[in-house]
């Protein structure tokens, strides 16, 4: 049976500071990092200050009565040695803002209770949920008006300026945005999709590749609500990160069946701390013996194929096997961090240690440790779990995938942010869960 939340529950609008903090922090997701909708309306930095003084107001006033004890989490201090390996190598100032922020949002996050948790991941579900809905809109507005195309294919650049990357004219500067532009943004690719010319939707990421963090975990985490509405908007948010053909967010539901099918021989434990290392180390092992050729030839046999040609990743696959050949190599030999600029993702494994040195990795081991518990045991005590199940299924997909290969944004803001917020909505110590369990 459906359970049906006290109405204080659904009263967004009576707004606390702690509330507020928390929405701030959701907001700043779509601000952080590589979204760039306030980029394109030129507002970016205001949004950050704003959003960033109720967050660090209410930090300040709780820091003193900050339970260490019981609040203190592996990823404040993955973020604090990441910060001190930037400061030693390389002093960048955006970084050392975002790190400065990740942790003050992990203070807040860790602080509220868990409603004003649930209150967080509805806005984010909300908010993931509208911006597939306007994308969908521009995708079918494409279809009928491709002239319109040219006004979604927008780069940014370091000055801050857009320009187009238009294939057939050229990279040229834009003075003006078209309205299509507010729907979304997509790549300079056509692909054919049994014999149906479509473009690659990113909505406002920089590329395809980031949908997986700003549109998956959302999707996953409102499977967690286990609430019907949040679940069909959840499917929805799916729907759309499928439609935009992103080979990471393939690859994620790729694992994601994996799951579910694994789930009727093993355990949920067994399934997430087995299956994403054997399946990296078998990879790294073929990528260091073999070389990148066997995935080459597997992708140029999708290419080869009018029906599959749209799955084949090209040029991108061979530039990021490289790219984790080179990681390998900067992590063994950095046990205290590095001052590798990665210019791709890689492995979160691969990652943490080049950020924030062998022990940053055991840091972040040991969060993952923690959350699979957490989600083991949210799975045991939920009667009606079939959403959990699908939920559980999806961030299975999330993992395998930053694990392997693209932890795009997982070690900013961004990605610290929404890991804190599933570990703290997957608590099942609290009220919340005692009273929704005696109103089924």
């Amino acid at each position: 049976m459906n359970t049906i939340d006290p109405p204080q529950d659904s009263a967004v609008v009576n707004l606390s500071v702690d509330k507020i903090a928390t929405i701030a922090c959701v907001l700043l997701i779509f601000t952080m990092g590589r979204f760039q909708l306030t980029d394109l309306l030129g507002v970016k930095r205001v949004v950050q200050f704003l959003l960033f003084i109720p967050i660090l107001a209410y930090f300040l006033v709780r820091l003193p009565s900050f339970n260490h004890k019981k609040h203190l989490n592996p990823l404040i201090g993955l973020v604090l040695l990441m910060l001190c390996v930037n400061l030693f190598f390389h002093a960048d100032f955006l970084w050392i803002f975002d790190y400065i922020f990740s942790l003050v949002g992990l203070y807040v996050l860790l602080s509220v209770s868990r409603k004003n948790i649930i209150i967080g991941v509805r806005w984010m579900v909300s908010l993931a949920c509208f911006f597939s809905s306007i994308a969908l809109i521009q995708f079918i507005l494409l279809l009928f008006f491709p002239d319109l195309l040219v006004h979604t294919r927008l780069a940014l650049l370091d000055d801050g300026t857009w320009t187009s990357i238009n294939q057939n004219e050229g990279a040229s500067v834009v003075n003006s945005l078209h309205p299509i532009t507010l729907f979304g943004l997509s790549t300079n690719e056509r692909l054919n999709v049994f014999g149906l010319e479509i473009n690659r939707m990113r909505s406002f990421t920089s590329e395809p590749s980031l949908l997986v963090v700003y549109f998956l975990f959302p999707a996953m985490l409102g499977l967690f609500l286990n609430k019907p509405f949040w679940t069909k908007c959840s499917l929805f948010i799916l729907f759309f990160s499928l439609l935009s053909f992103s080979g990471s967010v393939q690859i994620s539901v790729i694992f994601a069946v994996v799951y579910i099918v694994s789930s009727f021989f093993f355990s949920t434990r067994f399934i997430f701390f087995s299956f994403p290392f054997i399946i990296l180390t078998l990879m790294l092992g073929i990528l260091l013996i073999a070389g990148i050729e066997m995935f080459t030839a597997f992708d140029a046999g999708l290419a080869s194929s009018q029906n599959t040609d749209f799955l084949a990743k090209g040029n991108s696959l061979i530039v990021r096997a490289s790219g984790i050949i080179e990681g390998v190599n900067e992590a063994i030999n950095s046990p205290f961090g590095s001052g590798y600029l990665r210019p791709l993702p890689l492995s979160i494994i691969l990652s943490s240690s080049i950020s924030a040195g062998w022990t940053g990795t055991i840091l972040l081991l040991i969060f993952f440790y923690k959350l699979i518990n957490r989600l083991d045991l949210k799975l045991k005590s939920v009667p009606e779990r079939k959403n959990m199940l699908l939920g559980a299924a999806i961030l299975f997909g999330i993992v395998c995938t930053i694990f392997l290969f693209n932890d795009y944004a997982m070690l900013n803001y961004v990605g610290i942010i929404l890991l804190i917020f599933t570990y703290r909505l997957l608590d099942i110590n609290t009220e919340q869960d005692k009273s929704d369990a005696s109103s089924r």
